[in-house]
This record gives C-alpha cells, sequence and structure tokens, in this order.
C-alpha cells in the first residue's frame, strides 16, 4: 500500500474483507492468464503447432513471474470449504474462471478449424485442475513443470486434431468407435 502512494487503512477501505481482496487478486492474474492465452492462441495464428509453442511458453513465463498464485488458490478453497459464506464468492469466482478457460479452448479448436471431441468445459476443468497440482507441487520443491505438462498436454491434443483434420495416415483407421491401437510399452 504505501508503495502506491496509499496508506493501508485508504487500501482496504476499497475491499469490505481481506477475503475480498484475496478474491480481487485472483481475478486481476486470471484475466492476465486470459489475455496473455489469447495473444498466444493470435500469435499462432491457427497453426496447431504454434499453439503448442506459443501458449507453453506463455505458461512458463507466467508460472515462473507469479508462483505464490498457486499458493493463495489453495489457501481460498482450503477457507471455501471451512466458511459456507466465503465458499459461494469463490465458486463465483472459479466459475469465471472455468468459463474462461473454456471459451479460450473453444476458440482454439475454432482457430485451427477443428472440433472438440470432449466438452471444452470439462477440458477446461482439466486444465485448471493441472494446473494448481503442478503449481503448488513446484511450490514445495518439485521440478516437475506445468508448462511442460501443459505442452504434453497441448501436443496430444495437437495430434488429435491433425488426426481429425486428416493431416495424418491415422485419421483413415481412427475414429470414435476405432480408436489408434495403444502404444505398446518399452520392453524394461
Amino acid at each position: 500500500a504505501s508503495g502506491a502512494g496509499y496508506s493501508k487503512g485508504a487500501f482496504y477501505s476499497n475491499f469490505a474483507s481481506k477475503e475480498d481482496l484475496a478474491l480481487e487478486i485472483i481475478r486481476l492474474d486470471t484475466d492476465m492468464v486470459v489475455a496473455g492465452t489469447a495473444a498466444a492462441l493470435e500469435h499462432a495464428q491457427g497453426d496447431p503447432e504454434k499453439v503448442l509453442e506459443s501458449v507453453t511458453a506463455f505458461f512458463a513465463g507466467a508460472a515462473a513471474a507469479n508462483p505464490a498464485r498457486f499458493i493463495l488458490r489453495a489457501e481460498l478453497l482450503l477457507h471455501a470449504t471451512r466458511s459456507p459464506a466465503f465458499a459461494a464468492a469463490y465458486h463465483e469466482q472459479y466459475m469465471r474462471q472455468h468459463g474462461q478457460i473454456a471459451a479460450l479452448i473453444r476458440r482454439m479448436f475454432r482457430d485451427v478449424q477443428s472440433t472438440p471431441r470432449s466438452n471444452p468445459e470439462i477440458v477446461a476443468s482439466a486444465v485448471l485442475a493441472m494446473g494448481q497440482g503442478h503449481g503448488l507441487l513446484r511450490a514445495v520443491g518439485d521440478p516437475s513443470s506445468f508448462p511442460e505438462a501443459l505442452g504434453a498436454f497441448l501436443d496430444a491434443v495437437i495430434v488429435r486434431l491433425k488426426v481429425l483434420r486428416g493431416e495424418t495416415a491415422a485419421a483413415t483407421s481412427a475414429g470414435p468407435d476405432n480408436p489408434p491401437p495403444p502404444v505398446s510399452p518399452e520392453p524394461g
């Protein structure tokens, strides 16, 4: 507050509670992530390979820039389990974020001229859970990387997009009633 030229009292007077302040931080963070992802999709110009590259690069930078976001989100989720009043506000914020991520997923498929096989709402849930989980693991020293995991996830999506668009030989044999053959485990 003092760095921005405000007293603590003046700063906090803009929020009804510390919970409201925390939710506003999450809202601003979500807006930054959505805008950055949208810019990455714009940069990719509908090229599936560029989608993978641009979105993964954005998330790598965003995760490194503010790793505390994952801890704050986890703390707020835990608080929501203990406070029914706060749970409603948290759920509203989560659903807003969820809707924005689902819209980005729909846009990604539209940009690459394909149709998702799974409901974008379900994919959004998976992306949010994967991001939160990886963020918390990194916060406690796990070297796994959400951008790399997201990259692997997007790579699988891109391969599927290519199959759906008929860009690979698998497109002729794979489909909802005839999935591609399983990958054999490597001899160990």
